[in-house]
């Protein structure tokens, strides 16, 4: 545990931690939602391929940490 003025660094990894954490889980439900709802013979199907998945996980994960970073959390730690 760290207490005091030296709180704030861990806390604000923390912070880091959990907001990609949630990003993952946001990607993992969009990622599923997408492969039950297009059909294969969808135009949309792309959305499936492994490339276009790997675009979606960083765009994803890139939102959450921009959300952490300027949605006005780390002021509070």
């Amino acid at each position: 545990m760290v207490y005091g003025k030296q709180a704030g660094l861990a806390n604000a990894a923390n912070l880091g931690i959990m907001g990609a954490a949630i990003g993952i889980a946001v990607y993992a439900l969009v990622f599923v939602g997408l492969l039950v709802i297009i059909r294969k013979t969808s135009p949309l199907n792309v959305l499936t391929k492994s490339w276009a998945s790997f675009i979606l996980y960083f765009v994803i994960e890139t939102i959450a940490l921009l959300v952490v970073l300027f949605g006005g959390l780390l002021t509070t730690v």
